[in-house]
């Protein structure tokens, strides 16, 4: 089910416990880093053997750094400032890195999938989750069909 707004997520949080919900965001504001962006060698998968000589995967953890500000039809101009962890993007980030081999580049990359096509060539929908130790909210996936 779509819900209208972050608020109306949160309020069924406090209602209902729902921890999971779909939002279409009104605006896109900005796809922002917070930190400084890694070339991960390797597509950041390296691999660990064990005592029985097997190897185990181990992929390199990425730290949240990727941000989407936006607005959302129910919450009559408040701008959200939410943490994103879709797993497509962290494994762009994780595999361009090596194809690039420049930060600069490899951002630019990425902010143009994730924010330039989402605005001009997508329907953007975020699936929303909340942490389980915090009530918050963040974006746990974006969903994006062709407009």
């Amino acid at each position: 089910m779509l819900n209208d707004s972050v608020e109306s997520l949160q309020q069924s949080y406090e209602k209902k416990k729902t921890s999971l919900g779909l939002i279409k965001p009104v605006e896109l504001l900005e796809f922002v880093k917070t930190d400084q962006l890694q070339i991960y060698e390797q597509n950041g998968w390296s691999f660990t053997v064990n005592l029985d000589g097997m190897k185990i995967p181990q992929v390199t953890k990425i730290p949240h750094i990727f941000k989407y500000r936006f607005t959302c039809q129910g919450c009559k101009g408040q701008e959200h400032n939410m943490q994103c962890e879709d797993w497509e993007l962290f494994e762009s980030y994780r595999s361009w890195g090596p194809r690039y081999q420049n930060p600069d580049i490899l951002w630019q990359k990425l902010k143009d999938k994730f924010f330039d096509q989402m605005i001009t060539k997508k329907d953007l929908y975020f699936i929303m989750g909340m942490y389980s130790q915090y009530p918050t909210w963040f974006i746990v996936g974006l969903y994006y069909p062709p407009k």
